[in-house]
């Protein structure tokens, strides 16, 4: 079926891979369209697995695995329940029912086409501070599953590029830290086009794929992508050598090559050039859109190129101690090249990184250097949207200066809208100001651009118990099962949906393992320790208290929050006290974690509250 139809409230146009009703537009990737449209074509007959496959995927092959990811999403788009399904049944051992009223357009529908708008129950869960705390991660990148669901503002339609990790030809494992920062400066030229009918796949997602042995089609079908970006580099002494191809997954036709042999210290230029050639290979996707112009790109002393990239790769890493080499690297580029921007904002996020969660310096300490460096950043360059984010990220959780800090993050998701960083710290900053429907936009674009990211998938799941829509959270949850076990916000997110959602134990198990790591981060603890007390378990919280008390670098507000859990409000009133001295980044989830609770209205608790100026 190809022509517009009616499935319940929706309006489905196939030809525009749109669902729509009411003022509420959803886009569906073409092959997930494909598999709908085929279940309304036989609308009331059961439908094999092998039929779906073979009249969707045909040609090709693939697993169930694809038909079942699609299900899932058509479920997810339609609000449907599979438990007491309203459009798409499952039938044991034989496969799916559309069960939905259709009816067939004759005609188009006109422009501005409205249905009456679906009316839902919305109840709000009371969460904690621990997997608030995710916010504390913005802008870092981990792998996950594919998830994709972009916001209602935007074209329904839209291009979609991946660059792929650029293979190292040098043969030496120690010389990843080009290669692989030069994809991550690859896709933030591409990103910063600011074309809104073009979606940039995020670095996170795209290193999934590094060295993995698919095709092309392969990776555009898993992606949705319409066209990849393959390249390699060589490094010999100051010279390098960069290979770039563009190719179009629908025909794996190559629409562009060409080889760069250059100083290391014009790979900026490189990328310009490359970013250049790329959108004049695609025109017609992106038809009546401009790109942004790119500003010249200067030289580079090239030891500092050197040092920045290998400042990235430390910090992507998010351990204290690579924290803090990269810092070091950071520190050393824009020693040899003052001029340097993204060396300045590389520092500011190294140090933001280093003040939170991730590692031991005192936020009294790491922030200013934070903001130090990112207004440097803006002063070399004030075009540069991630510098904004990081101002706006220390202005909110150290200053406290709640109108500049969403100014900067607003400036920064308008100058690089295609970079989770902008997306995920106003998404968070949203969510501590209680406005949920803002942060789903916000966390929508991330898991657009970023659909291989256990925290995209996380913070959207979170998102959705706050909004009290469980069955929702409850089908992006279900992916975090499936990645990497040692992913963090795998951990938390699994933790905290199955603590909110009356299943402590299972949480305790999967923070357990955790906590069993050589070296456990000090928000599984804490989510742990939350976790005992919802448990009844009020011994295992007060293990986790001593841990905690041990390294209270940075931790004020979860020891507080602990002892409130354990009836302590004395020592908790006491704790918050030293965490407003010490700004703690976790205390501007205050008003989320402890509203509701008696020690809400303690005076002295609401004079911190006064203190900090919440809005």
């Amino acid at each position: 079926m190809t022509g517009d139809f009616q499935l319940g409230p929706w309006l489905v146009r196939p030809q525009l891979n749109s669902i729509s009703s009411g003022s509420d537009s959803r886009r569906l990737e073409p092959k997930v369209m494909r598999v709908l449209a085929y279940l309304v074509e036989h609308a009331g007959e059961v439908v094999s697995k092998d039929d779906l496959i073979g009249a969707v995927w045909a040609g090709t092959f693939v697993t169930d695995d694809a038909l079942l990811r699609s299900i899932s999403e058509l479920r997810r788009v339609l609000d449907d329940d599979p438990k007491e399904p309203q459009y798409i049944q499952t039938i044991t051992k034989r496969g799916y029912r559309m069960v939905a009223e259709v009816k067939v357009l004759k005609e188009p529908a006109p422009p501005g086409h409205v249905e009456p708008p679906r009316v839902s129950v919305r109840r709000k869960f009371a969460l904690g501070a621990g997997f608030l705390a995710l916010a504390l991660l913005s802008g870092a990148g981990y792998l996950g599953w594919h998830w994709l669901r972009p916001p209602p503002a935007r074209s329904p339609v839209k291009t979609t590029l991946v660059v792929l990790p650029f293979h190292d030809l040098s043969g030496d494992p120690g010389q990843a830290y080009l290669s692989d920062g030069l994809t991550e400066e690859m896709i933030t030229q591409l990103a910063g086009l600011q074309l809104d009918r073009l979606r940039v796949v995020a670095m996170t997602t795209a290193m999934q794929y590094k060295g993995a042995p698919k095709r092309i089609d392969q990776i555009g079908r898993e992606l949705g992508a319409d066209y990849v970006i393959e390249g390699a580099v060589r490094r010999e002494d100051h010279r390098v050598r960069i290979t770039a191809q563009l190719i179009r997954v629908a025909d794996q036709s190559h629409l562009w090559a060409q080889a760069y042999d250059r100083e290391l210290g014009s790979i900026l230029t490189v990328q310009r050039e490359v970013a250049q050639a790329v959108i004049m290979r695609i025109p017609a996707a992106l038809a009546g859109e401009q790109a942004a112009a790119m500003p010249v790109a200067k030289p580079v002393n090239p030891d500092a190129y050197v040092a920045y990239l290998m400042g990235i790769q430390c910090r992507n890493r998010l351990s204290p101690q690579e924290l803090e080499a990269a810092v070091g690297h950071f520190q050393r580029a824009v020693e040899l090249d003052p001029s340097f921007a993204r060396a300045w904002l590389g520092l500011g996020d190294a140090y933001r990184f280093l003040g939170s969660w991730w590692g031991d310096l005192a936020p009294k300490t790491a922030f200013p250097l934070a903001l130090k460096a990112a207004e440097r950043a803006l002063e070399l360059d004030p075009y540069l949207g991630e510098a904004y984010s990081v101002r706006g990220w220390s202005r909110f959780v150290y200053e406290w200066n709640w109108l500049a800090a969403e100014a900067d993050m607003k400036r920064g998701v308008e100058l690089a809208p295609h970079a989770r960083l902008p997306h995920g710290a106003y998404a968070n900053f949203l969510r501590t100001m209680q406005r949920f429907k803002e942060a789903r936009r916000e966390l929508d674009l991330c898991l657009e651009m970023d659909p291989l990211s256990p925290l995209s998938v996380a913070e959207a799941a979170l998102n959705h118990l706050e909004m009290g829509e469980p069955r929702k959270a409850e089908d992006l949850i279900l992916r975090l099962h499936d990645l990497a076990r040692e992913s963090r916000p795998r951990v938390w997110g699994l933790a905290e949906f199955y603590s909110a959602t009356g299943r402590p134990e299972k949480a305790i198990e999967i923070l357990e393992e955790a906590a069993r790591m050589p070296r456990p981060d000090r928000i599984s603890l804490l989510v742990l320790g939350r976790v005992y007390a919802k448990a009844g378990r009020s011994a295992g919280t007060r293990q986790i208290l001593d841990l905690l008390l041990k390294t209270p670098e940075g931790a004020q507000a979860s020891i507080g929050e602990l002892y409130v859990l354990l009836g302590d409000n004395e020592q908790a009133i006491r704790w918050y006290q030293r965490a407003f001295e010490e700004r703690d980044p976790l205390l501007v989830w205050l008003r989320a974690t402890l509203s509701g609770k008696p020690i809400w209205k303690d005076p002295r608790l609401q004079d911190l509250v006064r203190r900090m100026n919440f809005p």
